[in-house]
This record gives structure tokens, sequence and C-alpha cells, in this order.
């Protein structure tokens, strides 16, 4: 489980509907993490995401659909996402 100070970062490749809620997928490579579905991250299927795990949920920044070393847009405060999805 994700705690305060760790960085989830992956391309977006799908919602799952689990008994517990919507997830979203993230893929890094080899491996996956299931976060807490947010409609800010359904409009960034197939691109980079990176969020910021706080005290408060998930800050999330959604990549642009650029070559390596693209300029991530950073979200404002009423965008930023909370809640680690399992209490």
């Amino acid at each position: 489980m994700p705690v305060p100070g760790d960085t989830i970062r992956g391309t977006y490749r799908e919602a799952i509907q689990l008994a517990s809620g919507r997830c979203a997928l993230v893929e890094n490579a080899q491996e996956f993490t299931l976060v807490p579905w947010r409609p800010v991250i359904a409009r960034s299927l197939g691109r980079e995401i990176v969020g910021l795990v706080t005290e408060g949920g998930i800050s999330w920044q959604i990549g642009r659909d650029l070559p390596p070393g693209r300029r991530q847009a950073a979200l404002g405060p009423s965008q930023r996402m909370t809640g680690l999805g399992s209490e």
C-alpha cells in the first residue's frame, strides 16, 4: 500500500470495477498499481500519469502525449484527488 511521500508513475490503462469500488490500473514496465478512479484520470487513457501520495490522498499530474522528456501539467487544487481507496 502506498504511504505518504510515495510516487505512483505509469500509464493509465483501464478502469476496473471491484467490490470496493472503481479503480484505475496504472502500468509501469512489468508492474501495475491500482488506485482509486477519478474523472480526471479518465481523460488520460493511454497517457502517463504521476501521483504523489499525501496524507489526504493522491495529488495527480497528467502527462501529455509528447516524446520522452515531456512536460507534465500540474493539476490545480480543484482537480486534486483524495482518498487512497482502502480504509
